[in-house]
């Protein structure tokens, strides 16, 4: 089977481009995580980085809340596959109303 270039074309576009499933609730109190996926072909973990933690600043605005930081993870796949970069943040009020403290 032979490629048409648009396919060619079209498949290099979507292979490039990082992608996420959203924010997501964890177990802790206002305490949330951004999982940003990178394409083999990307090299440039700087764009998924600035792209999560952007995710998760704009969910904390939308919520009238502080992006307050907790820990990320860089993984890398052993072999072939998308690296990922996940980043962990609170959104608490701003008058800093938060029940507890999340465990690292």
């Amino acid at each position: 089977m032979r490629w048409s270039p648009i396919a060619w074309l079209l498949t290099m576009i979507v292979a490039s481009c990082s992608w996420s499933v959203g924010v997501i609730p964890i177990d802790e109190p206002d305490t949330y995580i951004v999982i940003r996926s990178v394409p083999p072909l990307q090299r440039d973990q700087g764009e998924a980085i600035a792209l999560a933690r952007t995710e998760a600043e704009e969910f904390c605005q939308k919520k009238n809340g502080n992006f307050i930081f907790v820990k990320d993870e860089w993984r890398r796949p052993l072999w072939y596959g998308a690296s990922s970069y996940s980043v962990w943040f609170r959104c608490v009020p701003p008058d800093g109303s938060a029940v507890s403290q999340p465990t690292p």
